[in-house]
């Protein structure tokens, strides 16, 4: 269990425990602290994301939920830990120019940054949730008051109730002056009481002078006659009046009705959809809305400072393993591996400029060679000189390159027996007989020919 541990914690580190087997183990120590460092933050990382999942999966099956959260969990603590220790070894190991290598810790810093943007949103909301519960209340009012303004506005509510209250203000004028005659109507039905009035008390007179009922009547037609066209008139002119005050009154309620009713579509349309509105809102503005969260950052400073505090010690904690580094520097480790590739680099290159010189000599000889022997066999006696010396290296070479053909084909059989002793391990031992076998025959015969020749 230790051994793994500490082959876990130094691959974290940025390198193979094969690697560290070969230095002493008083220069490990270091790489074990990074990665112990980078352990932790990949922790940190692994439970951002669960909570993340967790919360923004809020309403799916359980066990989906559960799968989805151990997923990216496993996903943040690989990413973390992948990034983390490629960077420690790249900045340990390597001695490539300083600009690179801040470089690469800005973009890792930047990975940070943007995956703590995504999973703060859900941790943070649980940290701030009273604070964001009641800011989200009161933008959810706010917009819910904006809204219904808006919609009194684009559909004329006040208007229209002020038209309806308009209208029965109408209607209960015209309803008072039913009630009310006009003075002048009044005075004509007056005068035609008051006439009717005199009309009978001339009448008793008559009538108590010794005159008949009959003859008072006849002696008072003419005056009974205007008396009730007086009151006729009249009449018709209370008539026509209160005619007159009906047809506005009709009218009026008419308008008033419409009016009522305008309002009441009108009001229905607004309680439509600030309702619709209300359930999306309801959705929207929650604890776990970046709208409410960045509203609430800039209107609360105290929220505003909870949130810096929290949001730093989450990244501080991912940000350690490059903390350390740049406090730390370079390991014993480090500093050994970056001499010994220093010393292969020298070495590759004055090989290569060895070569290169011996090229050059090689070069210079065979140009030189190839001057003499066109000179040479500008003559007979170099000519035949030449055709021994040829000769005589063709009877050299020949049994050399026939030997390193057969090497050749030797080597192509070999990969085809390793796949047939692969694919039938049954016969791998009659396979290997037979081929032993036949390889001893066959350097026997190389033999015999060498001495031969």
């Amino acid at each position: 269990m230790k051994k793994f541990a500490i082959s876990f914690l130094s691959r974290l580190g940025g390198y193979n425990p094969g690697t560290l087997g070969q230095f002493q183990r008083d220069d490990h120590e270091p790489i074990l602290k990074f990665g112990l460092a980078v352990l932790l933050s990949a922790l940190i990382s692994a439970f951002n994301w669960s909570m993340g999942t967790w919360t923004l999966t809020d309403g799916v099956s359980f066990y989906y939920r559960i799968l989805m959260t151990l997923c990216l969990g496993f996903f943040g603590f690989v990413l973390v830990a992948a990034l983390d220790s490629s960077f420690l070894y790249f900045a340990d190991s390597s001695d490539a120019p300083w600009f690179k290598k801040i470089c690469y810790g800005i973009a890792r810093a930047l990975i940070i940054l943007l995956v703590s943007a995504i999973t703060s949103q859900a941790i943070i909301p649980l940290l701030l949730r009273p604070e964001l519960q009641a800011h989200a209340l009161h933008m959810a009012e706010e917009s819910e008051k904006l809204r219904r303004g808006e919609l009194e506005n684009q559909l004329k509510l006040a208007s229209k109730q002020e038209t309806a209250n308009k209208m029965m203000r109408e209607v209960e004028k015209l309803e008072k002056m039913m009630e009310i005659i006009p003075e002048d109507i009044k005075k004509r039905i007056d005068y035609a009481k008051q006439n009717w009035n005199r009309y009978f008390q001339s009448k008793n007179r008559l009538i108590a002078s010794g005159h008949t009922v009959s003859q008072a009547k006849a002696i008072l037609a003419e005056k009974a006659a205007r008396c009730t066209r007086l009151e006729k008139e009249a009449n018709e002119n209370k008539e026509a009046y209160l005619q007159n005050l009906r047809n506005q009154l009709n009218m009026a309620m008419d308008a008033k009705n419409r009016a009522i009713n305008k309002l009441a579509e009108t009001d229905e349309i607004v309680s439509m959809k600030t309702s619709q509105a209300r359930i999306i809102e309801e959705t929207a503005f929650n604890p776990l809305s970046a709208t409410v969260l960045t509203s609430l950052i800039e209107r609360d400073k105290g929220v505003f400072f909870k949130y810096l505090l929290i949001s730093g010690f989450f990244l501080v904690l991912e940000l350690l393993p490059l903390i350390l580094k740049v406090i730390v520097g370079r390991t014993s480790i480090g500093e050994k591996i970056v001499i010994e590739r220093k010393i292969n680099r020298m070495w590759l290159q004055s090989r290569y400029l060895e070569a290169d010189n011996e090229f050059k000599i090689a070069q210079s000889f065979g140009e030189a060679a190839s001057e003499a022997c066109l000179k040479a066999l500008g003559s007979t006696e170099g000519r035949a000189i030449f055709s021994q010396i040829f000769s005589g290296y063709m009877l050299a070479v020949a049994p050399t390159e026939a030997v390193n053909k057969m090497m050749q084909k030797i080597e192509r059989q070999q990969y085809d027996l390793d796949d047939y002793m692969r694919r039938f391990p049954r016969w791998a031992t009659v396979i290997m007989e037979a081929w032993t076998r036949a390889i001893k025959e066959t350097t026997m015969i190389l033999q015999h020919n060498c001495h031969s020749s």
